[in-house]
């Protein structure tokens, strides 16, 4: 198992929800959602826990979590 999962999944159930909700609304236009940092590459958004990083590949629809700060 991947560590991205298994950390994800220590996350409190609620939490753990928002952001499976969040990530589904960036699989639909994963630009539309972030503030871009042009310098490291990577978006920022909001979710209802706090904040996420990640960053698009546009080649082939690929999202990588870079960071969750998850406040609960």
């Amino acid at each position: 198992m991947h560590r991205s999962r298994r950390t994800r999944d220590t996350l409190p159930h609620e939490v753990r929800t928002a952001v499976d909700t969040f990530v589904e609304e960036l699989k639909k236009n994963p630009k539309a959602h972030g503030t871009y940092n042009k310098r490291f590459d990577y978006y920022s958004a909001n979710f209802k826990y706090g904040f996420i990083h990640y960053a698009v590949v546009d080649q082939v629809l690929r999202i990588v979590m870079i960071r969750i700060t998850a406040v609960y």
